[in-house]
């Protein structure tokens, strides 16, 4: 067998004179506590990723898994553990739809995961695989939410698209383009205190989850006053953009 020392043991390892006798046992692992709840590993990499979006975008369970293989079961977590189990679930979604392309498979993904202290992989939307891939216009925005952070506020958080929260797909999604996304950082007077996407919209892919975060630095720039984020998303077909608006805040 083949044996893993690290840590103070391999350093007394290293240090024994030879001829010294070496025994290893079996530690025994304690009871971990059972978690009703799903939370990010400490260990993940956390967002925002350069673009002010949230990262991880999708995660699943893989830390100190008990997994078997050939019959042994091994310890084992990280990635590597993860990722399989998201690729396992993209591989059902796509087996059940063959005409969805990949990103609307990661769109289907994203939206059916439950939302906790991180992203999370819910139940298994793909087994169903009821996605629809009509265009139904306008398009839905939901509530546009103020991210905070010890009081401050530091982000915006908002839905596109309509959709379950934990298996939207045996309810039915819409996979539905956005010709144009604006979010925008208005003064309290209306006037455009900061453009957070492109000059002509950005294009989207519903349903989605979209956060945007705003480092505190760009915020002092902006001076004291009253703020609120806009949305406003249209459809290709659309002829007046859906509009959402957050709540108002005041920098400091």
């Amino acid at each position: 067998p083949v044996l893993g020392v690290t840590g103070p043991t391999a350093k007394a390892v290293l240090e024994l004179q030879a001829g010294r006798r070496i025994e290893v046992g079996r530690p025994r692992r304690p009871e971990r506590p059972r978690r009703t709840e799903r939370v990010l590993s400490p260990f993940s990499s956390r967002g925002p990723a350069l673009d002010g979006t949230p990262k991880p975008d999708l995660a699943a369970a893989g830390a100190a898994r008990t997994i078997d293989t050939a019959g042994q079961p091994v310890i084992a977590g990280g990635t590597a553990v993860a990722a399989a189990l998201v690729a396992a679930e993209a591989a059902r979604l796509a087996r059940a739809r063959p005409e969805a392309t990949p990103a609307q498979l990661k769109a289907a993904l994203t939206t059916a995961a439950e939302t906790g202290e991180g992203p999370t992989v819910g139940p298994s939307a793909a087994r169903s695989g009821a996605v629809a891939v009509e265009l139904p216009p306008p398009v839905g925005v939901g509530p546009v939410t103020l991210t905070r952070r010890r009081g401050r506020v530091f982000g915006v958080r908002f839905t596109l698209g309509a959709f379950d929260r934990g298996d939207p797909l045996g309810q039915g999604t819409a996979f539905q383009p956005v010709e144009r996304l604006e979010l925008e950082l208005l003064r309290a007077d209306g006037a455009l205190a900061r453009r957070l996407t492109p000059a002509n919209g950005a294009r989207e892919l519903l349903p989605a989850e979209y956060a945007y975060t705003l480092p505190r630095r760009n915020l002092t720039r902006l001076g004291a006053g009253s703020l609120h984020f806009r949305v406003r998303a249209r459809a290709p077909r659309q002829t007046n953009p859906t509009e959402r608006r957050s709540a108002s805040f005041k920098t400091r």
